[in-house]
């Protein structure tokens, strides 16, 4: 009895742990923080996932969406992206003609202050959508030397859902055919007068 007690409950770990490392792979990621424009111009910020906070360049899917931020207002911003590897490593103010003000590290809820609009730099960061991809492989190749445990823990859990969905699609249909030959096979066995 005591063995059967520890297989059940063997059995239920080896069926929730999986499930738990499914759902935390599974949330969304949240880049929330406000932006207090003191001056007196629209300014834009984003949000950016490099980790050189002065960065305007490199690829596209360094920064999320970009939000136009109103003169003399404090505005509370909020981006929801989907559950990858990388996070929200700094935030970014930009003038309307897109020289860069503000770049400091993310803090979670963390305010920012711009004062003055009249420091601007001297490069012009370019629209994102105008920048080049960079590729999934070479994405994962990043994320794998800068978060390799996390980098693990997403790929175990698209491998769990995957596997889930292989059951469901492949193996369940496969299993409902074979169950129903049998079934048939014994009622036509039942019919012949055959045991």
């Amino acid at each position: 009895m005591a063995f059967k007690l520890v297989s059940v409950r063997g059995a239920g770990i080896l069926a929730t742990v999986p499930g738990l490392l499914l759902l935390l792979s599974a949330c969304d990621s949240v880049a929330r923080y406000s932006v207090d424009n003191q001056t007196d111009e629209s300014l834009i910020t984003r949000p950016v996932f490099a980790d050189d906070c002065s960065q305007i360049g490199g690829y596209r899917t360094d920064y999320l969406g970009e939000k136009v931020l109103p003169r003399r207002k404090k505005t509370s911003v909020e981006f929801i992206y989907g559950t990858d590897v990388e996070t929200v490593n700094c935030v970014q103010v930009l003038s309307l003609d897109r020289r860069l003000l503000l770049g400091e590290p993310y803090s979670d809820g963390q305010s920012y202050v711009v004062s003055d609009a009249g420091s601007t730099g001297s490069a012009v960061a370019p629209v994102a959508s105008t920048l080049p991809d960079q590729g999934r492989l070479d994405q994962f190749k990043d994320a794998l030397k800068k978060h390799p445990f996390r980098t693990a823990l997403l790929l175990f859990g698209w491998a769990l859902v995957l596997g889930v969905w292989a059951a469901f699609v492949i193996v369940l249909p496969i299993a409902v055919l074979i169950t129903l030959a049998m079934f048939t096979r014994r009622m036509l066995r039942r019919r012949s007068g055959k045991p």
